[in-house]
């Protein structure tokens, strides 16, 4: 949504290139939009000092949020409405909602996660990036 808020907030007119996004221009101007559903991965560098989870995946749909940690194998699922905060996780296998929300997760190709490429990368970026601990 960054690009297309930009396009519009800067009056670059319609970006040429063909994004998922929308512009959040009228949104950060006070308007309502619609509810739509919204998919978000976290990805940690290995050996984080933080000691964070290397990647989680999320999708919010309406008032449910499921998050799925594919490394610890646990899964989240929060009733937006009624627990703002995350604070009761609802999750159960057998739970409907989970069951959709993780196979819509699937269905965009996450969980399985993202090997980070280095092809076609000058050697010099590469080993600063594995300095940097991104690689």
């Amino acid at each position: 949504d960054l690009a297309p808020t930009l396009a519009e907030l800067l009056d670059l007119g319609q970006p040429t290139a063909d994004f998922d996004g929308v512009s959040l221009a009228a949104l950060l101007a006070g308007a309502d939009t619609p509810d739509r559903d919204i998919y978000a991965e976290v990805h940690h560098a290995a050996g984080d000092s933080r000691g964070r989870e290397p990647e989680l995946y999320s999708l919010t749909a309406g008032k449910w949020k499921y998050v799925h940690h594919p490394h610890g194998g646990a899964h989240e699922l929060f009733d937006l409405e009624a627990d703002p905060g995350e604070l009761t996780n609802l999750y159960a296998p057998d739970h409907p909602r989970a069951q959709e929300l993780l196979f819509r997760i699937e269905a965009l190709g996450a969980i399985d996660g993202i090997v980070p490429s280095t092809e076609g990368m000058d050697p010099e970026a590469i080993r600063q990036l594995e300095a940097l601990g991104y690689l």
